[in-house]
């Protein structure tokens, strides 16, 4: 980025946010001090970044891949990368302290990104934090804050990371430190954590498990069972999963014609996509749209 720190964040992104104080580190790593957002609250969005939140005051409330969360104050929330969110209300009194980050940089300070983490974060997002975990991530942030304001603050990457690194030692709920040791389990978990990346980029073209074995240099069998010790299910539930996610909410969220869903997930026709949701859901993706649009 080319912006100037610090900078109103609705001159960064005004579709997102209706006021607020941003930081940033080139288009890798920001930061926004109480931020307000925009009447794009009640419609769904696809995440670019991981986001972080601690909620200092107020309330909010909203969904992560339909299920729905609240948040309230001296609590934090984690939304990963490609996940759906909505924000469905926040309370006048809302403050906050928001980061979002790349993949890459999320990689670099959740403890090696072990896909016990993933799982983790997944499950439970939303978080309670005690007064020390409180205290540590509001002067973090404040760290932070000074560090980008360096004249050479695109520079820092390195030394953000270093102190989000820091920061997750001592602040970070003790279910989320407790990886797992053992080598079995640890090669497991990278190559899922590897496959996940991968399918996150590819899924919406490449629906099938040799695709992604091929990439990642080993059989289409040995990647679904390390997938299935890792996560407890094998790789093409996993792909499955990521397209249906995706169709779900274009069927009830928005008028996108079912050819054109269709296509965007990376079917050859309209009729393969239709046969393969009802396999997958046991209706048509018709019936789902009039069942479930909002």
């Amino acid at each position: 980025m080319t912006f100037p720190n610090p900078i109103d964040v609705v001159k960064v992104f005004p579709d997102y946010f209706s006021s607020g104080i941003l930081y940033h580190c080139n288009d890798d790593f920001f930061l926004v001090r109480n931020p307000r957002f925009t009447s794009l609250c009640g419609r769904r969005a696809q995440l670019s970044y991981t986001v972080y939140v601690i909620l200092t005051r107020g309330s909010l409330k909203g969904e992560i891949d339909g299920q729905p969360i609240e948040v309230s104050a001296g609590s934090s929330i984690v939304a990963l990368s490609k996940q759906h969110v909505m924000l469905n209300s926040c309370s006048n009194d809302l403050e906050s302290m928001l980061y979002f980050f790349t993949r890459e940089v999320a990689d670099s300070f959740l403890v090696g990104s072990s896909f016990a983490i993933f799982k983790e974060i997944q499950r439970q997002p939303v978080v309670t934090l005690d007064e020390f975990s409180m205290h540590v991530l509001t002067q973090t942030f404040g760290l932070l804050e000074t560090t980008l304001s360096h004249p050479e603050a695109d520079q820092m990457l390195d030394v953000c990371i270093s102190i989000l690194n820091t920061t997750f030692r001592l602040a970070a709920p003790q279910n989320l430190l407790e990886v797992p040791n053992k080598d079995i389990e640890n090669r497991d978990e990278s190559l899922t954590l590897q496959f996940i990346a991968a399918l996150e980029k590819y899924y919406r073209k490449q629906h099938e498990v040799q695709f992604y074995a091929k990439l990642l240099c080993v059989t289409p069998k040995y990647l679904s069972t390390c997938v299935k010790k890792a996560s407890g299910s094998p790789a093409n539930q996993w792909i499955n999963r990521y397209i249906l996610r995706d169709a779900k909410n274009m069927l009830a969220h928005g008028n996108l014609p079912i050819k054109e869903i269709s296509r965007q997930l990376g079917f050859d026709d309209q009729l393969l996509f239709g046969k393969y949701f009802r396999r997958q859901t046991g209706m048509s993706p018709t019936q789902f749209r009039q069942q479930n649009i909002k």
